[in-house]
This record gives structure tokens, sequence and C-alpha cells, in this order.
């Protein structure tokens, strides 16, 4: 049995401590490659996956399976309002 761990990062706080939304898909790219360089740093060879569902929002994720039993998913997506 594997066990998933998900891991859902915003922007970072702006100087009065609200955290902006991420309203384009160069915010989510940002988020993904930050969170990209961070694993191969760690020898962590992720997959980009983009994860979808009909009238929900966009999710990009890194995933990588862990030690054969965790699958690992760092995931960031926009908000629909």
């Amino acid at each position: 049995m594997r066990k998933v761990l998900v891991t859902l990062y915003t922007l970072p706080a702006d100087a009065t401590g609200n955290i902006p939304v991420a309203s384009s898909d160069r915010d989510l790219d940002a988020v993904v490659a930050s969170a990209e360089k961070e694993m191969l740093r760690q020898r962590i060879k992720p997959e980009m996956k983009d994860l979808a569902a009909p009238d929900a929002p966009r999710f990009r994720c890194l995933q990588t399976i862990m030690n054969e039993k965790v699958v690992h998913q760092v995931c960031s997506t926009g908000f629909v309002e």
C-alpha cells in the first residue's frame, strides 16, 4: 500500500502579511519552478503533472515516489472567484 503526501504552496506573503492570489499561469510556474529547483538540489527527480477536473482549478504538481512507498506531490493552483 502506498501513502500520499500532498504539499500545497502559495505565493510569498507581501509586506503587510497578506498572501497574494496566484492569478496567472506565470504565478503557478514560479511556485512550481522554485519547488522543482529545491527538489533537484536534494537529488529528488520529480515528474511534472497537471491535474485537472471539470469546473475546478487546475493544479500543477511535481510528483516523485520516495522509498518506493510514499508518493510525494508538490502542487500549486490558482483560485477561481
